[in-house]
């Protein structure tokens, strides 16, 4: 548990400005290079490790490949493999201007190393239970998602038209305008989950009192869903301790009664 916070953190730490100009040129010519590529080949080396152990210790392969959490540790691990496969120049790019490509892909992948943080899942009962109540939630997560979906949709258009002024015309150039629809839905986004940036707001009176609406039935639509998530993952969070609980206990009697078997008088 503590490789899998480190690796996470030297994974943040690379993106720091005192570290990128160093990190820009080839791991082995600095001693920040040598460091990180050090720390991650030394992280990548004990998770792969663990990775086959565990798919050659499980007896079934096939189970154990379909197992979202196995899927997520090998997606955190190949990235390092497919960079040492990149060939590079001095500059630490591309070695020609056909490579770029394959180098944003290769920033890309590099995004899957923080996956690995989703391996603390193993070793937490408040994740397991959460998990599994996401699982069992589906349905109303799709209806709540259903429901935001239509507000998103009908607020944004309210507002567009709302918005626009006498002569129907919007200033497009103006990054706070109502330009579209679909830049209404991001207004209609941070409105109704009642975070407000404030970068969009209505400035007409009839655009107020639709944002007012808006805002209602936001909390609305999520006051009446979130509460039936919150209560199954009460229930499965007592359910996975309960299971721990009684595991703990089971264990705990074996090992009474090995005790008491070991302190019996030979006959």
């Amino acid at each position: 548990m503590g490789l899998i916070v480190l690796s996470v953190a030297t994974f943040i730490a690379e993106t720091m400005p005192k570290f990128r100009a160093d990190l820009k040129k080839p791991w082995y010519t600095t001693n920040t290079g040598m460091f990180f590529f050090g720390s991650e080949t030394f992280f990548i080396a004990f998770f792969t490790l663990e990775l086959l152990g565990r798919f050659l210790s499980c007896p079934n392969k096939k189970g154990f490949a379909k197992n979202p959490l196995n899927i997520i540790d090998l997606i955190s691990i190949l990235p390092y493999y497919v960079e040492l496969m990149v060939p590079k120049s001095d500059d630490g790019e591309g070695s020609s201007s056909s490579m770029t490509s394959s180098l944003v892909v290769l920033r890309v992948l590099r995004l899957f190393r923080v996956l690995r943080i989703f391996k603390l899942g193993r070793h937490s009962n408040n994740m397991i239970a959460f998990g599994i109540a996401l699982r069992g939630s589906m349905m109303e997560l799709m209806s709540l998602g259903l429901f935001l979906a239509i507000d998103i949709v009908v607020f944004a258009s309210v507002l567009y038209y709302c918005e626009m002024k006498d002569d129907g015309s919007i200033a497009i150039d103006d990054p706070n305008n109502f330009s579209s629809i679909p830049a209404s839905c991001w207004w209609a986004v941070a409105t109704i989950t009642t975070v407000g940036y404030g970068d969009m707001y209505p400035r007409t009176w009839l655009g107020k009192i639709f944002g007012s609406f808006c805002v209602f039935s936001g909390i609305l639509v999520i006051a009446f869903q979130v509460p039936i998530i919150v209560a199954k993952f009460t229930w499965t969070y007592m359910q996975v301790n309960k299971m721990s609980d009684e595991d703990t206990m089971e264990s705990v009697e074996e090992e009474d009664d090995s005790e008491q078997e070991d302190s019996k008088p030979d006959q």
